[in-house]
């Protein structure tokens, strides 16, 4: 029996509907997963213990060649490449996680005969589905993205096994969120760089010593609010500043706030990690905690130097994670080690905060939040201007307690 899921982006949201594929795994064990993705994160899903096949879409490639017109037949030949595999595997059911019209028409191209997805999707995506889930309002902002995932693939493993006269097993009682394991390399390359070893750009090394700025306030204080009476058990945590929506970026400011508080409250290493194009905010970041508590070997910097393998590791090896609404916050999550403090502006924290028992939302709560935009429409974006470094030290405290 073989099953098609399509879920070709984000990372956050491949990471969201890996449960689905745990799932349909644990209920059909027979089951031969396939899973059509593009290159970002193909990563999660090669030598994922609940994924037998990754095909990938190469849509940003076919994209830019559509630009040269002597490209034009390329294009053509590696389109029909892709179809020719998906109809080749002849799939039984594909199931359309993404709900737009490029992830329905892939799945339509497979020639499942079964397609199934949400009611109601964008772009008129359902209309090329046989079968569809009716959750409401998809996009409403108390139910998590998670759990329509999880009600899509009990929806499908019923219908499927209706349609095959199969018994399918028993929904497990506890959510899973399947992901790679890190080699043996990869393990000890990240605990060499966690150790401060073989990081370049100051700050990181051993041999380094904390010096105290005369005219910096005290270690651990944050300007504008009363110092906490606290000491945290916190050998290693990592911040992750970046994401990609104006309204989900907390400020800089904050930032270098809270890695001074994290270290003066003791924190052993505190780590920042990022993408390429997160360099130049995270370096100002890590310049600025640097300026505030002098060369200091509790401060590492890993923006750009880590892929997602490495990051699973990293936040495997870490006690707490604190970043904005973006995919390595829900990775974090996926990874079932630290405890995750996600700071949200504009996104809805019931809908698209981190999953479980072991995460916690921190957002200002005013009015108009969470308006689930992209543009701030008082132009202000206060909810994250106005969200105090204090108050997410407080969640980061009562979380850890």
């Amino acid at each position: 029996m073989k099953i098609l899921i399509v879920r070709l982006s984000a990372i956050g949201d491949v990471v969201h509907c890996l449960p689905l594929a745990a799932q349909i795994k644990a209920r059909l064990p027979q089951a031969n997963i396939t899973w059509l993705v593009e290159p970002p994160a193909r990563a999660l899903l090669e030598n994922n213990p609940a994924i037998d096949q990754v095909v990938v879409f190469e849509k940003k490639d076919l994209t830019s060649r559509l630009k040269d017109p002597l490209q034009l037949g390329t294009v053509i030949s590696k389109f029909k490449t892709l179809l020719t595999t998906l109809s080749a595997n002849h799939f039984d059911l594909a199931i359309d996680a993404q709900g737009l019209l490029k992830s329905a028409l892939l799945a339509r191209a497979s020639g499942a005969p079964v397609r199934v997805g949400f009611k109601g999707a964008r772009e008129g995506a359902d209309f090329f589905m046989t079968d569809t889930l009716d959750v409401g309002d998809y996009y409403n902002l108390t139910t998590h993205v998670v759990d329509h995932n999880i009600a899509l693939a009990n929806f499908a493993v019923d219908l499927l096994a209706r349609r095959k006269n199969l018994v399918p097993e028993a929904s497990p009682g506890t959510i899973t969120f399947p992901l790679p394991i890190p080699k043996s390399s990869v393990q000890q390359e990240i605990k060499t760089l966690l150790s401060g070893h073989g990081v370049t750009g100051g700050g990181g090394s051993d041999d380094s010593r904390a010096q105290s700025n005369d005219a910096a306030p005290p270690p651990g204080s944050i300007p504008g609010a009363q110092p906490l009476p606290l000491r945290l058990n916190c050998p290693i945590a990592v911040l992750i500043p970046g994401t990609t929506w104006q309204t989900k970026i907390w400020p800089a400011q904050h930032w270098i706030d809270l890695g001074v508080g994290l270290i003066g409250a003791g924190v052993g290493r505190l780590i920042i990690c990022g993408g390429i194009a997160d360099e130049g905010t995270n370096q100002s970041i890590y310049k600025g905690i640097e300026s505030r508590l002098g060369k200091n070997r509790h401060l590492i910097d890993l923006t750009g130097k880590t892929d997602l393998i490495q990051l699973i590791a990293v936040f495997q090896s870490a006690n707490l994670v604190v970043a904005a609404d973006s995919g390595p916050m829900h990775l974090a999550v996926a990874s079932a080690g630290p405890w995750v403090v996600a700071i949200h502006g504009s996104t809805p924290w019931l809908r698209n905060g981190p999953y479980g028992p072991r995460g916690r939302a921190v957002y200002a709560g005013i009015v108009c939040q969470p308006c689930f935009s992209k543009t701030c429409a008082l132009t202000t974006i206060e909810c994250l201007r106005d969200l105090p470094a204090s108050k997410v030290l407080q969640a980061i405290v009562e979380t850890l307690d």
